[in-house]
């Protein structure tokens, strides 16, 4: 399993699901910019930003919710990438969330 770190802030309070089999979900989304340092300006750059959903299930979940994230705030998430596609009436779609094992703040 290959893990990615993404920083940033989160573009909406997490959408916490209950569920009734012990599974419960989280959905965040959030937006990360790239930095750099611009010798020509002499200052520190941000590029447009990229915007990632991730999940998380079962005690992860939890303990998003519980550690009362809000839109804004700055978040560390660690996990892998997963890759999803299907076909539709347009055509080919794919789709590529982040699976969360960690959060940090």
């Amino acid at each position: 399993m290959t893990t990615h770190t993404f920083v940033g802030n989160l573009t909406a309070d997490p959408e916490f699901r209950p569920a009734s089999d012990a599974r419960a979900s989280v959905h965040l989304r959030i937006a990360c910019s790239e930095r750099y340092y611009s010798i020509k300006a002499r200052a520190w750059c941000s590029k447009d930003p990229t915007f990632w959903d991730a999940y998380a299930w079962g005690d992860r979940a939890e303990a998003i919710a519980a550690a009362g994230f809000r839109k804004g705030n700055l978040i560390v998430l660690v996990g892998e990438l997963v890759a999803n596609s299907w076909l539709d009436e347009s055509g080919p779609v794919s789709y590529t969330p982040l699976r969360a094992h960690e959060t940090l703040r």
